[in-house]
């Protein structure tokens, strides 16, 4: 028997499905899977950074708040506040993240 990936299966339409959306939470998953010590923070903000949508920027809020470092986190905010104006704003204006 032949397996199919979630992709085939959206292609045949036999699931409708956003993958972009199965995508983010699946590295979402896999984020939280991983200890905080070990997790790998530049990277997973700099995919998030360049991702766009509501899950990108609950998870890229989320992730910059484990930072637990305001400077870094406005730096992240400065850098990507053309794709997540939200992260700027909330640093700014409420003095979290």
């Amino acid at each position: 028997m032949k397996h199919m990936a979630i992709g085939d299966l959206v292609y045949h339409n036999l699931l409708q499905c956003d993958l972009i959306q199965i995508c983010l939470y699946t590295a979402y998953c896999a984020y939280h899977a991983v200890p905080l010590a070990k997790r790998p923070e530049t990277r997973w903000l700099a995919y998030l950074g360049a991702k766009t949508g509501s899950a990108a920027d609950r998870l890229i809020l989320e992730a910059v708040g484990l930072l637990n470092d305001i400077s870094v986190a406005a730096q992240y905010a400065e850098e990507y506040v053309v794709v997540h104006p939200g992260l700027y704003l909330s640093i700014l204006e409420k003095g979290k993240y």
